[in-house]
């Protein structure tokens, strides 16, 4: 199936839902709030994974593989969705090496949208440079990885979103990784892990470099089921895979990245003889041709044949089609041009032009003028070996002919060349023939035309 799409559209999967790790919680209102009327939250950190969905069949699978109550999520952004807070720190994922898994970028929101969008140099959405220092950047780095669920039904992807440093440059490395397990076992969707890890840094306190304080933060991980001992020596570094029930591929059908079929039968050397005697006749179609009446003729060996044609009949046949149409050829051109000079005696002159004479030109200043009759050229006294032979005489008419020049446009074409020698194509020599088949070619593609004038027909040049 030939599948025809926008070369400049980006393709892209529909997004099932977002994996979560953080959420938001109430702050209790003071009074100028109760005053107000508003209600403030503010973010907190899960060390557990929550997903939301606009898509409740999606949240409910999503219960049961990995526990909690799915509810309706109140603050939704945009309509109704649906929300489970799991129990699960580690989900089965399944990650697709291409671009649209994975994303970074810095980025600067507000309530208008993305205002801002640059990988550190250029700036995607204006198309600029980064505006950011470098060492303090308003914009925020992040990194969204797209995956799908295992033993979710659907082909949807699901988001997970991080701003933090760690997240960023370890995820990275992550599909870095995939890429290359994608090369070893030959397929760019692979089976992996998402899990949450819990890390903690010391670092100087901001304005007291003296003081060192400790940071704690969940990071996202994506790990591979991998053996890197098999990798090293070429066999499939996946050990199992995530999808199924429990079933366990061979290292063999792994490495190859191809499920294992039964192989079928192969037919006998009788049946593929039967299956060509007699073929299973396919339905004709309305518009097609009805089939040929079979001859009754049995077939026979080739020593039972009768004689027939052989190779040295068929060239004969074939010399004698070519002889006549040379004599055919020969016949036009005598006409057109009469004999050839003799020893001493004149030139007759050429018989009428067969063509119609062209349409005098409707000016008030330009007298109507008479075509001159062409005048017979002088003997050649070398023609001997240098005329040319009848089918070139001949090739010459039939090419005027196709450019609609009538016998005395032809003769002016050969006065030309011969510079008054003679009017006559019998009359070239080889090299002279070749000019005026030059000329001709002029006279098809390069507006060189023979026109009459008060003194006979000329060649003009543009």
């Amino acid at each position: 199936m030939t599948v025809r799409s926008i070369v400049e559209l980006q393709r892209r999967l529909h997004e099932t839902g977002r994996i979560r790790h953080g959420d938001k919680e109430l702050i209790p209102q003071t009074a100028d709030d109760k005053k107000a009327g508003r209600q403030r939250s503010r973010p907190v950190k899960l060390d557990r994974f929550r997903f939301t969905s606009a898509s409740r069949r999606a949240i409910d699978t999503v219960a049961g593989l990995y526990g909690g109550t799915p509810e309706q999520w109140a603050d939704a952004p945009a309509g109704e969705q649906w929300q489970v807070r799991s129990e699960a720190d580690e989900i089965d994922v399944v990650v697709i090496v291409n671009d649209m898994s994975f994303m970074q970028a810095y980025e600067l929101w507000s309530a208008g949208g993305c205002k801002r969008r640059c990988d550190g140099v250029q700036d995607e959405i204006s198309g600029g440079p980064c505006l950011c220092k470098e060492d303090d950047r308003e914009c925020k780095l992040t990194t969204r990885l797209s995956v799908m669920l295992a033993k979710v039904p659907g082909i949807g992807l699901w988001r997970i979103e991080s701003h933090g440093f760690n997240a960023a440059a370890e995820l990275a490395g992550s599909i870095d990784m995939a890429q290359i397990l994608a090369g070893v076992v030959g397929r760019a969707v692979l089976p992996a892990k998402l899990r949450l890890e819990h890390k903690a840094v010391k670092r100087p306190k901001k304005g007291k470099p003296d003081e060192i304080v400790t940071q704690r933060f969940v990071v996202p991980v994506l790990d591979f089921d991998v053996d890197m001992a098999a990798l090293a020596v070429g066999i499939s570094p996946i050990a199992t895979p995530v999808l199924g029930d429990g079933a366990v591929l061979s290292p063999a059908a792994l490495s190859s990245g191809l499920t294992p079929v039964a192989p079928a039968a192969a037919p006998t050397i009788a049946q593929q003889v039967a299956e060509v005697d007699s073929p299973e006749p396919r339905p004709a179609r309305a518009n097609s041709a009805p089939p040929l009446p079979r001859t009754g003729l049995q077939p026979r060996p080739a020593d039972q044949r009768g004689p027939g044609p052989t190779v040295e009949t068929s060239v004969a046949e074939a010399r004698a089609i070519v002889d006549a149409r040379r004599e055919a050829a020969e016949a036009e051109a005598k006409e057109l041009d009469g004999p050839p000079f003799g020893d001493g005696e004149p030139q007759s002159p050429p018989p009428p032009s067969r063509r119609r004479p062209p349409r005098p030109r409707e000016t008030a200043a330009a007298p109507a003028v008479t075509p001159p009759t062409p005048t017979p050229g002088p003997a050649d006294e070398e023609v001997g070996d240098g005329r040319p032979t009848p089918a070139w005489c001949a090739d010459l008419h039939m090419r005027a002919q196709t450019l609609e020049l009538n016998a005395d446009q032809v003769h002016a074409c050969v006065s030309y060349i011969t510079q008054g020698r003679t009017e006559s194509t019998r009359d070239l020599k080889p090299r002279e023939a070749r000019q005026v088949s030059d000329l001709l070619t002029s006279i098809e593609s390069d507006g060189v035309r023979v026109e009459q004038t008060s003194d006979g027909w000329e060649v003009v040049f543009p």
